[in-house]
């Protein structure tokens, strides 16, 4: 069965207008500024090169993320914040054993903050290139933990990379990535055969999606 993908609007940024009426703006919830903020970052500076302050900045001042986590028992779950045609925002909620797949970022931006617990992050290469571009057998480049509070960066001129828990515990993981990707390539580290995986959400607006709408590809 063909995996759909559920695409949410982007959030709502707080404007009422009634007609005969001033407009009034409504206060934003922190992660709802959080999106604004790094909306305004991509839209007019385009490389994006303040979102790790952005998010940092969030993570020390807020924890309203909580309310987007949503775990799944059999695999990692992406929950979806918001997105719209320069972003897309979600929480990943990970248990333990639970990993992504080796994959790339179709090109674009990926930035992740780890909101609870350590994430252990794998980059890889292909052998013959070294570089994430090639064919056959992949090779393990370089091996990292990201603990709660700090925010990476990755895209496909830097590597291929895997996620997981790096202890016996569950991890939540707040990324942007522009633009949204809809599909990604996985790869088999013994041979570099490539799989395309089309992108799903285990929750949109904090509700959970029907099976063939849920997360079930990487990232």
């Amino acid at each position: 069965m063909k995996t759909l993908i559920n695409r949410a609007e982007p959030i709502d940024q707080g404007i009422n207008v009634h007609k005969n009426q001033i407009p009034t703006v409504q206060k934003l919830e922190p992660i709802q500024q959080l999106f604004a903020n790094i909306d305004e970052e991509l839209r007019t500076k385009g490389a994006g090169k303040s979102v790790v302050d952005i998010m940092k900045k969030y993570l020390a001042a807020h924890d309203d993320w909580k309310s987007y986590m949503h775990f799944n028992d059999f695999k990692y779950a992406r929950n979806l914040v918001g997105a719209n045609d320069m972003f897309e925002l979600m929480v990943i909620c990970w248990l333990p054993g639970q990993e992504s797949p080796i994959h790339n970022h179709a090109g674009q931006h990926c930035w992740a903050a780890v909101l609870e617990g350590t994430i252990s992050e794998t980059h890889y290469h292909f052998s013959a290139t070294h570089s994430a571009f090639g064919e056959g057998p992949l090779e393990v480049v370089d091996e990292h933990s990201v603990s709660a509070g700090d925010v990476s960066y990755i895209n496909d001129d830097i590597a291929l990379h895997v996620l997981k828990p790096a202890n016996q515990e569950r991890v939540a993981t707040l990324h942007c990535y522009s633009k949204p990707i809809a599909e990604c390539n996985l790869y088999c580290p013994a041979t570099g055969t490539i799989t395309k995986r089309q992108l799903g959400f285990y929750t949109v607006n904090k509700k959970v999606q029907p099976q063939n709408y849920q997360c079930c590809g990487s990232k």
